[in-house]
């Protein structure tokens, strides 16, 4: 079970600005683990310059078993809120680089690619990205956690991402 599987790589925002919220994908990461043995690496971003780190990080050849990206974040068409910054998919392509050869992109952020196809398969092949995963319109938290629990498992036990269609 565990040998076949990839590992997901998650980054995650803010989900609100009070320190009292305790909102985290990070209790699905921990069932995807317990149920199917599915390892995975959970950071946080509360910057730009995090999040490109953690993405210089990933492309290293030590965490070559972690294939899916996981940007759990707020997001609008074309970006993705990091603190209380925006960045488009365009800035993080070019701050980010060529680096992520291989690896599927999961975008866990409302409307991030709510954008024309070929500036969705330009910032792909800017990346290096195998694949890009997302939504282009605001979803609900409940739903969404739904949904991307079965699309994570789903990529996690697949050598073939166009076998993942849901």
């Amino acid at each position: 079970m565990g040998e076949a599987r990839s590992g997901i790589f998650c980054i995650e925002g803010d989900w609100s600005p009070k320190l009292t919220d305790s909102s985290s994908v990070s209790p699905m990461l921990e069932q995807l683990r317990r149920a199917d043995g599915v390892p995975y690496i959970h950071r946080t971003a509360s910057s730009t310059k995090e999040l490109v780190g953690y993405l210089e990080r990933w492309s290293q050849k030590q965490y070559g078993r972690y294939r899916i990206g996981y940007l759990a974040f707020h997001g609008d068409a074309g970006g993705l809120w990091v603190g209380k910054k925006f960045i488009t998919l365009d800035r993080l392509a070019a701050e980010v680089g060529p680096t992520l050869q291989g690896k599927t992109l999961f975008f866990g952020s409302c409307a991030t690619l709510d954008q024309p196809w070929k500036q969705l398969e330009a910032f792909r092949a800017a990346i290096g990205a195998r694949a890009l995963i997302g939504y282009t319109q605001d979803v609900d938290w409940i739903e969404s956690t739904a949904f991307e629990l079965t699309v994570l498992e789903e990529l996690a036990s697949s050598k073939r991402v166009d076998k993942v269609i849901l």
